[in-house]
């Protein structure tokens, strides 16, 4: 009850600003108009006592829609003055009356009462959007019948003398007619601008309450993650080759990261252990293993440095790393949402130096993710650091010791890995810029109900344009972007330093125009936020 209250009065503001806002620009033509006409009724000829009158009302007419434009006045507080507007209303409705007795009932210039109608029915006092059209369109009716009828004199502007008695009375109908349509399709337009409101506010409150459920969730996680870290794990006091583990300083799926130091040096490094489940598949230890080896032949400092592979007294599986400290990027994304500018381009840099050194020694990441991006703390300075390198592949071999046929983690994969096919470095290059994507706008790329649906998204169909979703960004990301996303690999930038350095000019103001023709190009084809159907109407088995 509390909620639906709430939002009934945040609707009503909603509409009485929308109100003051429409008074505000009616009442300033409405007193310019009024003002200017009036001047120049007593030149006309006519009844000079209804000239009189009709100027009167204008000049009246015009001098209040000024004081009302006064008091809806953007800076005024408040701006919304119901009674106020209620006698201008009047004054409208009496001036109105008086133009008509002076111009002719049976002229063309009672349509433009069309407008003062529509204004009426408009506003958000429901008594008077009703009330005054109806007393507008019956004094009307009622002034043409005893026009009509000989009671009041057609001594007017424009005189329907000559007028037969029954084109008067088609006339009457018509212009009633038209009155009370727009009367009525006032009242329509409010209705349907209020159930728009409605709509639109209850879908904010809807994504409000996502939005606190997605942070609790988070908040959940992180403390679900750190309640293992900086406790004593399963393995600590043991060795794991030439190094004592001690605490727990980080915990995954299926594996433990142990603080350890060196027996004899006392160098402090971090041990990465298999454990649980993937104890028991003989390809997750051989994938774990590979990992380390992988790992130790790039030379890269964005990437976390390997020192030794081995196995524990038990068999279990460890690698020996760098000891970093900090956090990796999905963490800051869950607390941040997004990153600024400076932050984008350093996160673009970082990424693909430690790709093209990977890729220089002939591996392909192919699980490029915010999870696998690290912000160490180093030298007093922070600096992207790439892990993870389980299920690379080397560029150019025919196999893999996954086995599946498509590897990699569904939000971020490339086309051609959603596909099952072989991937090459190109694939990585998408994939950096779907992990661009989500740290630009602070959403994923690819998002669906289900792992299918989102590879099925990834295939045939593009994200929404980054610069709709955050307008602060510059359209060239949206250019860079579009390249890195190209579901053809001939059409994305063929490197990961080729990426970065687009990407770093974008942001700056200074993407060539070869980039953008090529980016336009590929826009066209591939639409932001819709399905490719060229693509779609080619799915192979």
């Amino acid at each position: 009850m509390g909620g639906s209250s709430s939002t009934g009065a945040g609707l009503n503001e909603v509409l009485e600003a929308e109100e003051a806002t429409r008074a505000h620009g009616f009442s300033a033509v409405m007193s310019i108009v009024s003002l200017c006409v009036a001047t120049f009724i007593p030149w006309l000829p006519g009844d000079p006592v209804r000239a009189w009158m009709c100027a009167a009302a204008l000049m009246a007419t015009g001098l209040t829609s000024a004081f009302v434009w006064w008091r809806t006045r953007p800076d005024a507080t408040p701006r919304y003055h119901r009674n106020l507007l209620r006698v201008h209303d009047w004054v409208l409705a009496i001036g109105a009356t008086a133009v008509e007795l002076y111009t002719g009932l049976f002229s063309p210039v009672p349509v433009v009462l069309t407008l003062g109608i529509y204004y009426f029915g408009q506003s958000v006092d429901r008594l008077y959007s009703w009330l005054l059209p109806a007393v507008v369109i019956a004094v009307y009716v009622a002034l043409a019948l005893l026009t009509l009828l000989g009671v009041i004199s057609d001594n007017t502007l424009f005189p329907a003398a000559d007028t037969a008695l029954e084109a008067k009375l088609f006339g009457i109908v018509a212009a009633s007619a038209v009155l009370i349509f727009s009367a009525t399709l006032a009242r329509l337009s409010r209705r349907a601008l209020h159930q728009a409101i409605d709509a639109s506010t209850s879908a904010l409150l809807l994504a409000q309450q996502k939005s606190a459920q997605l942070a609790e969730a988070n908040h959940q996680l992180d403390r679900a993650l750190r309640a293992a870290v900086g406790k004593p794990g399963r393995y600590t006091g043991q060795c794991a080759g030439d190094h004592s583990l001690g605490l727990v300083i980080g915990v995954g799926a299926m594996g433990e990261v142990y603080e350890a130091k060196h027996v004899k040096t006392g160098e402090a490094v971090a041990v990465k252990l298999l454990q649980g489940e993937g104890l028991e598949r003989p390809d997750l230890v051989e994938r774990f293993l590979r990992e380390g080896e992988i790992a130790r032949s790039i030379d890269s400092p964005h990437v976390a440095r390997v020192h030794a592979v081995g196995r524990m007294a038990n068999g279990a599986p460890f690698l020996t790393m760098d000891l970093l400290r900090g956090r990796d990027l999905a963490s800051r994304l869950r607390q941040d949402g997004q990153l600024p500018i400076p932050e984008l381009i350093r996160l673009a840099t970082h990424v693909a130096a430690a790709l093209e050194n990977a890729h220089r020694a002939g591996v392909v990441h192919r699980d490029l993710k915010p999870l696998n991006v690290y912000e160490a703390e180093q030298d007093g300075t922070s600096i992207f650091k790439v892990l993870d390198f389980g299920v690379s592949k080397i560029e150019g071999s025919t196999g893999t010791l996954t086995q599946e046929g498509v590897v990699g983690t569904p939000g971020y994969m490339s086309p051609e890995q959603a596909r099952g096919r072989s991937v090459d470095r190109r694939s990585d290059v998408f994939s950096m810029g779907v992990l661009l994507y989500r740290a630009a706008t602070g959403q994923p790329a690819f998002t669906g109900p289900s792992t299918p649906q989102i590879m099925f998204d990834i295939v045939y169909k593009s994200p929404l344009r980054p610069s709709s979703v955050v307008r602060e960004l510059p359209r060239d990301v949206d250019l860079v972007l579009a390249l890195a996303l190209a579901k053809d690999p001939e059409l994305r930038f063929q490197s990961a330093a080729e990426l970065a350095a687009a990407f770093e000019q974008a942001c700056n103001g200074g993407l060539p125009s070869m980039i953008k023709s090529r980016a336009v190009a590929c826009v066209r084809a591939q639409p932001w936020g819709k399905a490719i159907a060229e693509l779609a109407r080619s799915v192979e088995s």
